[in-house]
């Protein structure tokens, strides 16, 4: 494989050297220039002119002059090489790249994405810290990982602002006790590979969470989702859930062709992958989204730890350029974050406490547990242990987000204890078969609430989310991933 890095050094020595202008040289000269043979000289020759970063004009004749020509600086043939493997999908050596010549990897990966930017108009850029997982929708458990997926994927149903909306599926009714429901659904929505997204699809994909060892508590209730056909699925439940379309807007529940991979990431929604890597993430607008089409024409969430040690950019951000004037975002949604301890113990009687690998919970562990065994386990990975401390993400839908932490935690034999595990359940149900939605969050409160005064559950913060933006980028209203949708977003002055 080529050495680009090599070769962007190799021209900039001759760019030095000679400048953007015609000039004599030979091949002894340059032999001692780059301190290599001049066999060597002559291959290097060939390559730079392959690239067209120069021109050369020979003489005949060993020691005659010939005529080099610099086309253009040794930063705008760094761009392009990064540009062109960043386009196929190799972003690993983006930063060995940019670092040609000793130049500092992190400043000149923002210079580059202010440049690329500038190329591409319509286009943001996404500053993250670490490097993003799997966007299988069932896979995704990570904060911004579900938040991308609700980006790429349709569900039945969507939310925002604790409104549910229309997406895959356009309506949707219920029997009076909310047991068996109805989706109508779109005709004629593409894939972003070409293909129709069908209610098998959706029947196929919401069968799959039935079965999956991480979702099946939450999906529990289903007792059978039958296709009536092509534009109508029915769900039928063990219990009444009034708010059904609640748990079916959650990114887990996105629908996606058969031949989704992990490698190939197939979806419907508003924004397709056109780069997936470890270091850079490429979305571009999807001409044939079924909903209102997206103002942006594309959306790179580049990664790069060192990020992570600027607080600016280690929160979320979207930028159009570095620098840049800034606003400030508040979103109405929280994360909670809680010590959950088994009934009846107290918080000194385990040597262990596990916490989730964000940095609030490591924070937090290492203040409230100074002198126990602190053991670091994945975000949303729940052991059954006598003491934890985790976190809830509200998702723009405050309801569900919560009522799903209560069926994927672990409480059952654990920390509950069964004379109130079966009260905890019939709390649960009760919200469920509260057609009122403030009516069931007020429900919801009271249950948390028990659960504290248990001594099960113990809240020790509650934070909101911060987005920075350019000032020139509108639309933004940042939701419960501490983000914001991307086909709301459009620029000014750019």
């Amino acid at each position: 494989m080529e050495n680009i890095k090599r070769k962007l050094e190799v021209y900039e020595i001759l760019f030095r050297k000679y400048g953007p202008v015609a000039s004599s040289c030979n091949i002894t000269e340059l032999s001692w220039l780059l301190k290599v043979s001049e066999r060597h000289v002559q291959t290097i020759i060939k390559r730079l002119i392959n690239a067209d970063w120069i021109e050369w004009k020979a003489t005949p004749g060993r020691s005659k002059k010939a005529q080099l020509t610099c086309i253009k600086e040794p930063i705008e043939a760094c761009y392009d090489c990064v540009s062109n493997v960043v386009d196929s999908g190799n972003t690993d050596s983006v930063l060995n790249i940019l670092s040609f010549g000793g130049r500092n990897a992190s400043i000149e990966l923002k210079k580059y994405l202010l440049h690329s930017n500038k190329t591409v108009p319509r286009s943001v850029c996404m500053p993250f810290h670490r490097e993003i997982g799997s966007l299988l929708p069932y896979n995704a458990i990570c904060r911004t990982e579900r938040y991308l997926v609700t980006q790429i994927f349709q569900r039945l149903v969507s939310i925002e602002n604790d409104r549910i909306c229309p997406d895959f599926a356009h309506y949707w009714e219920s029997n009076p006790s909310a047991t068996r429901w109805r989706f109508y659904l779109r005709s004629g929505v593409v894939c972003h590979d070409g293909t129709l997204l069908t209610a098998q699809d959706a029947v196929r994909c919401l069968n799959k969470l039935i079965t999956n060892s991480y979702w099946r508590s939450l999906y529990s209730n289903f007792i059978d989702i039958t296709s009536l056909s092509e534009e109508c699925l029915e769900i039928t439940l063990l219990e009444s859930d009034f708010h059904l379309p609640r748990l079916l807007a959650r990114s887990e529940a996105s629908i996606y062709p058969v031949h989704l991979s992990a490698d190939k990431i197939v979806g419907s929604g508003s924004f397709l992958v056109e780069v997936l890597s470890p270091r850079m993430i490429r979305l571009g607008r999807f001409e044939h989204y079924a909903l209102t089409l997206p103002l942006l024409e594309r959306v790179d969430l580049w990664v790069y730890e060192e990020w992570a040690k600027d607080k600016v950019c280690a929160q979320n951000q979207l930028s159009l350029s570095f620098p840049e004037k800034t606003a400030t975002y508040n979103s109405q949604y929280h994360s909670l974050f809680m010590i959950i301890k088994k009934q009846g113990s107290n918080l000194d009687s385990s040597n262990l406490v596990t916490y989730e690998n964000n940095n609030e919970c490591k924070t937090l562990a290492f203040r409230l547990f100074p002198s126990q065994i602190r053991q670091e386990v994945f975000y949303g990975y729940y052991r059954q242990t006598d003491i934890a401390l985790c976190s809830i993400l509200e998702e723009s839908d405050r309801l569900y987000s919560r009522l799903a932490f209560l069926s994927l935690y672990p409480f059952k034999n654990h920390m509950i204890q069964d004379v109130d595990y079966d009260l905890f359940l019939n709390k649960v149900s009760d919200i469920k078969n509260t057609s009122d939605v403030v009516q069931a969050m007020e429900a919801l409160d009271l249950l948390y609430s028990w659960l504290q005064q248990i001594g099960v559950i113990e809240i020790v913060k509650k934070e909101s989310f911060e987005l920075i933006t350019s000032e020139n980028l509108k639309g933004v209203k940042v939701n419960g991933f501490g983000w914001c949708n991307l086909a709301q977003l459009w620029i000014v002055n750019h």
